[in-house]
């Protein structure tokens, strides 16, 4: 068996801005989800994204990828859509005695302007 978890969420929000005599309303729908499962004893493939309903668009959609070491943990994430496409990866000590020994690197990638770091 393969233990695995999903949420999903819809939201709507309704904004109003008064500017010189003049009303404006704004109003944003969307349909977020995200959830894990479990590949393998110790390794964990995890997403999230979501819809807006409005804009007609993805939201940012990232996939992560959890390996548990033992003593040791491994995380690599994947924005692979929009204008914040980028990548993680850390490795770490799991005792918090040792929280700061860890190797970690972000890059952007597909985008000239290099929005995020």
């Amino acid at each position: 068996s393969l233990p695995w978890r999903l949420n999903v969420n819809y939201s709507y929000d309704l904004a109003r801005f008064w500017a010189a005599e003049e009303v404006t309303d704004t109003e944003r729908q969307s349909v977020l989800f995200n959830g894990d499962v479990n590949i393998l004893q110790h390794w964990k493939l995890g997403f999230s994204s979501g819809y807006d309903l409005v804009a007609e668009e993805w939201t940012p959609t990232s996939l992560n990828l959890y390996w548990d070491l033992h003593c040791w943990e491994f995380n690599f994430n994947i924005i692979p859509i929009g204008v914040r496409k980028s990548f993680s990866f850390r490795i770490n000590v799991k005792a918090s005695i040792l929280r700061d020994l860890k190797y970690e690197q972000r890059r952007p990638y597909g985008n000239n302007n290099n929005l995020l770091f």
